[in-house]
């Protein structure tokens, strides 16, 4: 005896588009990604990991060094700072436009032992399954109201 079934679904693909393109998710999405990456993030006092914006699609590291420590170069020119006859820093003056010197910064890491320059894409072969998993499991708690 054979048995012949068929069925028919329908899904509302535009619905579950912008379901997903909303700034409730994306903002989660984001702030996920801040929290998974951090560890990648150079740290001395933790300014610069905490003085975050998230929006959708979007973490905006607003301490003035961000870029600099992102770009992973030394821009000059930088002056060093003296105690005692030991360097303990560097400074730039105000106003003057600072360029790349061409070496590279190297980053503590006693606080953030991963931390490097273009911290979320360093963060992304370990971080990047961990930031689906937990966006998966936003779904499928209902984050999206996909049921009605």
């Amino acid at each position: 005896m054979q048995i012949r079934v068929t069925s028919e679904v329908r899904i509302d693909v535009s619905r579950i588009v912008g379901a997903v393109n909303n700034d409730r998710f994306w903002t989660f999405a984001a702030s996920e990604w801040h929290r998974l990456y951090t560890p990648y993030v150079p740290m001395d006092t933790g300014t610069m990991s905490q003085q975050v914006v998230i929006q959708p699609k979007t973490i905006i590291h607003t301490a003035p060094y961000a870029h600099y420590q992102y770009a992973g170069a030394v821009y000059g020119p930088s002056f060093p700072i003296v105690q005692g006859g030991v360097a303990v820093g560097f400074f730039s003056p105000r106003g003057k436009a600072k360029r790349p010197t061409g070496a590279s910064l190297s980053y503590r890491k006693s606080r953030h032992p991963l931390a490097s320059a273009q911290w979320d894409k360093a963060a992304i072969p370990a971080q990047m399954p961990l930031l689906i998993r937990s966006l998966q499991a936003y779904v499928d708690g209902g984050g999206l109201n996909l049921g009605g």
